[in-house]
Formats: structure tokens, C-alpha cells, sequence
């Protein structure tokens, strides 16, 4: 936070995300994109330098986010849904390979009244205060960043999550559109990954971007993870990839076949009688 460049207006939790999606729409290319080995190489470089990232931003909500997006992509590519028992026992491993601080951090995780740390327990304020919002303005909401305002959240602080501000500022309406909206983008991205054949650039990203989608959709319920443009912006030219992939592989389908030609008979004359 202390370095000035794209990500200077984030915070950790932020900037988690973005390693997480990163991660996620890597994962998917390298299992199933047939690319290269050095390109698979690099993919593992990448991948590793922002799972790191991921762990010491020490955002709790990143880690599950992570951790739901990998196992989509590995369950959901060629529909290997035998390799759950494996991910569970790497589940259970897991606590005692990662640093202890980022399992105490899970440790001083509760949900308890009077138990909570600060942070979960500031949440719970907020969505009360949200819920409280959104009864007094069920349709319409209150308007566009208006749950800052001291007038209706004394704390002057955003919701911490994206769905719970969608509907104590736009209301019913709001969340509705901001529902379909997301549910367009997870059918676009899945039919891609269908139509795509296996194998190919198209398929690796629609799987990736399936991944990416859950745990962008698990993150918004913690946090705003959908209008931070330094991050989201990323999400949005994989989703521009990810259609234009779709294109192309529809035009390669419906381009005619090439014919081939008939082979020409060979004609068999007979020869003069009286000559050799």
C-alpha cells in the first residue's frame, strides 16, 4: 500500500481478489488450453508468485475464494468430479503446510455474538444497518452511494458486501438487475467452455472464467470486489477474450468444408490390332 502505481487505491482485501482471479483464469488455461510446455512453464511461475500474493494479504475471504475456484475448475474440466476425494485430503493437509499466521488468522475467525474479532463483528453492524435501509426503501433503494452518508450509516463506512449495498442503495430493482447481469456473464463464459473443443484456447478460458466468476461471486459477499476498476478491469477483458474466443470457434464451425475432388477414372485403350 505504500507503493503508488495501479493498485495504490486498494486495500489488501483488494488487491487478494485480484490474485485470486488471476490465479484462477491461469489455472484453467493450464490444465486445459493445450498450450506448450513453455508456456505452462510460465503459467506455473505466475500462478505461484500470485498464490503468494494471495496468502500475505491475510484476506480470509480470498483464501476460501482461492481455494473454491481451483477445485471448480479441476471438478468441472472433463467433468472430473472423482477427483473430490483427493481435494478433500489435500483440504485437511492443507493447515500444516501454509504459514501459521495465516492459520491463526482462520482461528480468530467466529461468528459467535460477544466472540468475533473486530472486523466480523463491524460487518454485522453494517448489514443490520443495511437491512434496516432497504425496508424504508425496498424498491427503489436510496440512491447511488448514499449508505456512506451519515445519515443513514453513522459509521460512514461501505456495507462490505457488494450485493447487500446493491440492495440497501438500488433496491429490489437494482439487485435484480445486478443478479442477471452476473448470471448472463457465467452462461456466456459456460457455453464457451462447451462449444469450445477440448483442448483449445477457447476452452481454457471458458473454465477459467467459470472458476474466476465463483470466487468473484463469493468475494462480493465479504466485500465490493465488482467496482474497484484497477481490478475488475482485468475481469472484464478475460470475459472480452472469452466471447471473442466463442466467435471464432463458431465461424471455424460453420466455415464449408473443403471438398475433395473426384478422382478422374483412368481409361484403359486397347491397342490396334497388328501392332505391338
Amino acid at each position: 500500500l505504500r507503493i503508488s502505481g495501479t493498485f495504490s487505491l486498494l486495500g489488501a482485501n483488494e488487491y487478494a481478489a485480484f490474485c485470486v482471479m488471476m490465479a484462477v483464469v491461469m489455472f484453467g488455461l493450464l490444465f486445459a488450453a493445450g498450450l506448450s510446455r513453455t508456456w505452462k512453464m510460465a503459467l506455473i511461475a505466475c500462478i505461484t508468485f500470485v498464490v503468494i500474493g494471495v496468502g500475505w494479504a491475510y484476506s480470509r475471504t480470498a483464501y476460501v475464494a482461492l481455494l473454491l475456484g481451483a477445485v471448480a475448475v479441476l471438478l468441472v474440466w472433463r467433468g472430473r468430479w472423482k477427483m473430490i476425494v483427493p481435494l478433500f485430503l489435500f483440504a485437511l493437509v492443507l493447515p500444516a503446510i501454509v504459514p501459521t499466521s495465516i492459520v491463526e488468522r482462520f482461528d480468530s475467525t467466529t461468528i459467535e455474538e460477544g466472540q468475533r474479532d473486530e472486523s466480523t463483528e463491524m460487518r454485522f453492524e453494517f448489514w443490520s444497518i443495511a437491512i434496516d435501509n432497504f425496508e424504508n426503501h425496498p424498491v427503489f433503494g436510496s440512491g447511488f452511494q448514499t449508505f456512506r452518508h451519515h445519515e443513514i450509516n453513522p459509521f460512514n463506512m461501505d456495507t462490505h458486501n457488494f450485493f447487500m449495498r446493491e440492495l440497501t442503495e438500488k433496491g429490489l430493482v437494482g439487485i435484480s438487475i445486478t443478479i442477471a447481469l452476473l448470471i448472463s456473464i457465467l452462461r456466456a463464459c459456460w457455453r464457451t467452455m462447451k462449444e469450445a473443443p477440448s483442448g483449445t484456447l477457447g476452452y481454457g478460458l471458458g473454465l477459467g472464467m467459470v472458476g474466476a466468476w465463483l470466487a468473484l461471486v463469493l468475494g462480493n459477499c465479504f466485500g465490493d470486489r465488482f467496482t474497484y476498476y484497477p481490478m475488475i478491469g482485468y475481469f472484464w477483458v478475460f470475459l472480452a477474450l472469452t466471447l471473442k474466443a466463442r466467435d471464432f470457434n463458431a465461424a471455424a464451425a460453420a466455415a464449408p468444408k473443403p471438398v475433395a475432388a473426384e478422382p478422374v477414372p483412368v481409361r484403359r485403350f486397347a491397342q490396334p490390332r497388328g501392332k505391338a
